[in-house]
């Protein structure tokens, strides 16, 4: 009779808040989370050409065939086009300060999406994005609670709540946004409900018509949507809601 060899022992799992990680984590939250507006008014000379700069920087170093992956991608081509125009409407000097204008919008955008793409090439990308969300999801809340008590310098609505993103507006919209990200709608637990109900009071101090309407479908959504048998029962959820309200 042949003896059964014991099992092998598992290896420990790697850590998950690696350099790499902690990198992508902070750029991605840096501009879903409007990171550097708050740059630009507490540590001015890190603003996104600086931090941009040492991102490229970085996974040029630690991941040089990252930038091949996204190069080869058309949709990044076509984000390069859209600032050709300026760019060359910039050189004829007739165009002034607009040229300018449009040409700075649109290497903004270039590098976040650029330096998103960048890394989210991850295998962990979806656990990634998920984090960083949390991160904006947690700041723009705690902010939005300040900025109502003691407006914050960039507030243009002094008495509505916006955060880091100083138009109300677009405060809700960015909230409304990374709840999404954030919370499934189809896989609610406890802790959850209680994500989704501070950022939907968070969504209405801001006093934004869009927004709070946008947040009443969203919490309808996170009421009748959860498969059963994930975290609490309908009837719980409800009596939860009718509560609050």
């Amino acid at each position: 009779m042949t003896s059964i060899s014991p099992p092998l022992p598992e290896a420990p799992e790697a850590s998950k808040w690696t350099l790499h990680y902690i990198v992508g984590v902070f750029w991605i939250t840096y501009w879903i989370g409007n990171l550097y507006i708050a740059f630009n008014y507490i540590i001015p000379f890190l603003d996104y050409y600086f931090v941009t700069g040492i991102l490229l920087a970085y996974i040029a170093f630690v991941r040089p065939t990252s930038f091949l992956e996204v190069f080869a991608k058309p949709m990044i081509w076509l984000w390069v086009l859209t600032a050709a125009i300026p760019m060359v409407m910039y050189v004829d000097s007739s165009f002034g300060a607009y040229s300018y204008g449009a040409l700075k919008v649109r290497i903004i955008y270039l590098s976040a999406v650029g330096g998103m793409a960048l890394i989210l090439l991850e295998d962990n990308r979806e656990k990634l994005l998920h984090d960083a969300a949390m991160i904006a999801l947690g700041l723009t809340i705690v902010l939005n609670f300040i900025d109502l008590v003691a407006p914050l310098p960039m507030s243009r609505a002094p008495g509505r709540a916006a955060g880091l993103w100083a138009d109300p507006n677009i405060a809700a919209a960015a909230l409304c946004s990374l709840l999404i990200v954030v919370v499934h709608p189809r896989r609610v637990s406890k802790r959850d409900l209680f994500i989704v109900a501070i950022t939907l009071l968070a969504i209405l101090i801001t006093f934004s018509r869009s927004g709070i309407l946008f947040a009443v479908f969203l919490g309808f959504v996170y009421l009748v949507l959860p498969e059963s048998g994930t975290g609490p029962s309908a009837s719980t959820r409800w009596t939860i809601a009718i509560g609050a309200i």
